[in-house]
């Protein structure tokens, strides 16, 4: 038997009931369960009663309700979800459930403005609360590091360094003014966003890493975490995450959880499910498109700004090939100075044409020119930081726009006694606030620039998101070579040295944490399933049970992974075989988490100690 409950009500299905299930792998398809079409009848007092508000309606754009809708088939939930009304006549009305990653993505998600969540609010700002600078998350959602609002012209977030008792130093609110906005860790927002959707996230491996302290440049200039990301949708928030990170949002719709997943460990310790009765198994002929983007397989590239920044970061393709190339040999030691800096007041190596490869860690210099009124003091560049991952010419391209923040040098202000003692010149985010679109200004025609004018008022401009890492105060030097330490943000695991004018470059932390892509690669992009799309299988099955998509199954003693799988309904249950589309997947049995009894009758437990001291492999 077949029942469909609305908003915990029984409706009435019609003669002839019949309807498509399909449950998807999110890891393949971002998808979760869904129906197709199903027309209810509305000449029965039941279902009249239930959707006696669309009489109302003109649009299913006017529909607010999202009402809780599950369907039952033989006493097993194939979707527990929202319902989604298409459309309807006068005596009928067509509806879907969605559930899982659909409910989430595409009901919820699609056009769901963030900016029209209820988020939270951190109007209570104490400036002189330095735990906001000294601790980071998970012990506190924000931080409050310097950044420059361009916009405005102005700094938020200045802390001044006070020495009323030399040594002892006091980081304290600038005596010039304040502008305090809070800077939301990334996982923090990803956390509370999913909260103002009603869902808790309960597992997230990104804060497993040092990627756990990046936080999001806050250049809206407002305490309103939603409305810190104009334009942003929830599903292009969701999809930027996963493109950045290589991870997988998993929706769990009858917890109302959500788990953030690496791709790359997405099945450990999955369950291996046996698919029995299995009557045909034939392979798919697939579209020339793969199934799947894959990073190791994938152009990886930012979508960056254009402005005078970015150029030196991320250079051109023609004038790479222009360019001659160098390297600073891996044991190359310097005598006096810092590493770079020493090879570049070598005459040999000043050379305007030439980009010189450090074969120690793979970053690129270039020499520019000798500092004015400074004998033999060079003056070099690190270009090229956040390049493009480059695989194949011909292959897919994934561009990121959550993206590192512009950096820039600003000045700080150490006080002693309430008198001006010295300056701290550090790097900080530069950004300005987000500005309007000029799109429908210049058009051909009349009708063009109604049409995008229209579209102006009704939707807010998206620019890219900014990110920095803050992972508490650094040491650092001050004009006069003293030590002191400062809430410094930082975009790569290197930074400039703000002592005197020479560009050296030193670490900002220990982990290797980088939005350079390359590292991007090292942490998050590498070590991949041996998964073969081009061989996808559809089998036909009678078994029983309602299986869980995101499982390793075992058909005909191979291993698969599923993509998909569709359920047939009437108002009996379930109607034939269901159908499913696998990939063959090479696993171990540990990874795949198989148990099984061998033919000698003694237990096999993928490779463990037993208790009774033997090793099983």
């Amino acid at each position: 038997m077949t029942e469909l409950l609305i908003d915990g009500q029984a409706v009435v299905l019609p003669k002839g009931f019949n309807i498509t299930v399909k449950r998807e792998n999110p890891f393949i398809t971002k998808n979760g369960e869904y129906t197709y079409d199903v027309t209810l009848d509305l000449d029965n007092p039941t279902n009249a009663q239930l959707y006696k508000h669309l009489n109302r309606l003109n649009s299913v754009l006017d529909i607010k309700e999202k009402r809780a809708a599950v369907l039952i088939a033989d006493n097993r939930v194939y979707c527990n979800g929202t319902e989604v009304i298409t459309g309807w006549t006068q005596d009928t009305v067509t509806i879907q459930i969605a559930s899982g990653n659909s409910e989430l993505n595409y009901v919820i998600g699609k056009d769901l403005q963030i900016s029209s969540l209820k988020m939270r609010i951190t109007d209570q700002i104490e400036p002189g609360n330095v735990n906001y600078i000294k601790k980071t998350y998970p012990e506190v959602d924000y931080c409050l590091p310097p950044l420059v609002d361009t916009t405005n012209n102005r700094i938020i977030n200045k802390w001044s360094l006070s020495t009323r008792k030399y040594p002892e130093e006091e980081l304290i609110l600038n005596q010039d003014g304040t502008y305090w906005y809070a800077q939301p860790y990334l996982c923090a927002y990803l956390k509370e966003l999913l909260r103002s959707l009603n869902y808790e996230l309960t597992l997230n491996e990104i804060e497993s890493t040092p990627f756990k302290d990046l936080y999001i440049c806050n250049a809206e200039v407002t305490n309103d975490w939603s409305k810190m990301l104009p334009g942003w949708s929830v599903l292009d928030f969701l999809e930027q995450i996963e493109a950045l990170f290589n991870v997988v949002v998993v929706v769990d719709n009858r917890q109302r959880s959500v788990r953030v997943l690496f791709e790359n460990s997405y099945y450990q310790g999955v369950a291996c499910s046996h698919v029995r009765q299995v009557t045909d198994i034939y392979e798919v002929e697939l579209e020339n498109e793969p199934e799947k983007d894959m990073h190791i397989m994938s152009n990886v590239h930012y979508k960056f700004p254009d402005s005078a920044y970015w150029r030196w970061r991320c250079l051109p393709d023609n004038l790479l090939k222009e360019a001659k190339r160098g390297t600073i040999p891996a044991d190359y030691v310097p005598q006096s100075y810092g590493r770079i800096q020493e090879w570049f007041m070598d005459e040999a190596h000043k050379l305007n044409d030439t980009i010189f490869t450090d074969e120690g860690d793979g970053r690129e210099y270039l020499y520019l020119k000798n500092l004015d009124g400074w004998q033999n003091q060079p003056v070099y560049v690190m270009l090229n930081e956040f390049a493009p991952l480059k695989r194949k010419e011909e292959a897919h391209s994934i561009e990121l726009e959550i993206m590192p923040a512009e950096m820039g040098v600003v000045g700080m202000s150490s006080y002693s006694n309430g008198t001006p003692f010295e300056d701290l010149n550090i790097f900080v985010p530069t950004l300005g606030s987000k500005t309007s679109s000029k799109e429908g200004e210049e058009t051909d025609s009349l009708p063009d620039w109604i049409e995008k004018n229209i579209k102006k008022d009704n939707s807010e401009s998206k620019e890219n998101i900014y990110l920095a890492f803050f992972s508490g105060l650094a040491e650092m030097k001050t004009l006069g070579g003293l030590k002191r330490y400062f809430p410094i943000p930082y975009t790569d695991e290197y930074r400039a040295d703000g002592y005197g004018s020479i560009p050296e470059y030193y670490r900002t932390n220990n982990s290797g944490a980088s939005l350079r892509l390359i590292t991007l690669d090292k942490f998050f992009y590498q070590g991949i399933y041996d998964i073969d799309f081009s061989k996808g299988v559809k089998i036909n099955s009678y078994d029983p049970n309602l299986f869980d998509p995101r499982r390793i199954f075992e058909i005909r003693n191979k291993r698969y992974i599923c993509k998909e799988m569709e359920y047939t309904l009437d108002a009996s249950g379930r109607k034939g075989a269901w159908q499913g589309t696998f990939y063959p997947i090479k696993i171990s049995d540990t990874e795949a988490d198989a148990r099984w009894i061998l033919s000698d009758g003694k237990w096999r437990d993928g490779g463990v100690w037993m208790d009774n001291g033997r090793w099983l492999d």
